[in-house]
């Protein structure tokens, strides 16, 4: 469970988003809550809380020198919106796969193939940090 969300994952039942929302629309109903679909997963979270909104809250509690974001799904857009306009430096590293809509990764500066080329990205990137 991610803080402030949860994620109904259906990665490996036959159930189709609209046949999952009409269970979860009527709970949400009676709630503050928003569902953000993504790739066979639906991100249940309060409305105050998507990705763009939690992330300016960090920007602007620790006033980071630069920003790199890394996404890979539908509900990163936000955070991809957010970043992009920063006045900051910035790098947005979307995470490509075939499931990904095409126009998911427009604003990113790269797109990586997969977990492992963005694990090698970070390992190097805080190598990188540490001899500086």
């Amino acid at each position: 469970m991610k803080p402030g969300a949860t994620a109904v994952h259906y990665r490996h039942s036959n159930a189709s988003f609209d046949e999952l929302m009409v269970v979860l629309r009527p709970v949400l109903g009676t709630t503050d809550l928003i569902a953000q679909p993504g790739r066979r997963v639906i991100e249940v979270m309060p409305t105050d809380r998507p990705k763009g909104s939690a992330l300016e809250r960090l920007i602007e509690k620790w006033e980071p020198a630069g920003v790199v974001c890394i996404g890979d799904d539908e509900n990163d857009r936000p955070m991809f919106d957010l970043v992009s306009g920063l006045p900051r430096p910035h790098l947005i590293v979307g995470v490509g796969s075939a499931e990904a809509p095409a126009d998911l990764f427009a604003q990113c500066d790269v797109v990586m193939s997969g977990p492992e080329e963005v694990s090698r990205f970070l390992s190097l990137t805080a190598d990188w940090a540490l001899s500086t």
